[in-house]
């Protein structure tokens, strides 16, 4: 709906749809991808990526077009300044790639990425 995934875009529809500032949900936004230890409050939990993962290729493949048999994957491996590979897997959509796995890692390490 927003046209990408950026958080400015994606603050600025749910500020319109939730009726609030864009300031207040761009926090909210903000908090919801932070460690525990990088919130606000005594209650504060870690977002368990891993079991938004599932129910994220389950939505996507809900609206994958009936007469599609095909799921495009992409497999990428991006190297961030000299510090951090992302590996990730996406799936191919309309022109999008959605990630439904990644991995984040030292750009330096040794071994296998997937232990």
């Amino acid at each position: 709906m927003t046209g990408s995934s950026g958080i400015d875009p994606i603050r600025a529809l749910l500020a319109q749809v939730l009726e609030q500032k864009e300031r207040s949900v761009f926090q909210r936004l903000r908090e919801w991808y932070l460690d525990a230890a990088h919130k606000r409050g005594d209650q504060r939990r870690d977002l368990e990526v891993s079991t938004c993962l599932g129910p994220l290729l389950r939505w996507i493949i809900l609206r994958w077009a009936a007469q599609q048999r095909r799921l495009a994957l992409a497999l990428d491996a991006s190297t961030l300044a000299d510090r951090w590979r992302v590996l990730s897997i996406s799936v191919l959509i309309r022109g999008c790639a959605i990630a439904v796995a990644c991995k984040v890692i030292g750009a330096h390490a040794k071994g296998s990425w997937r232990p």
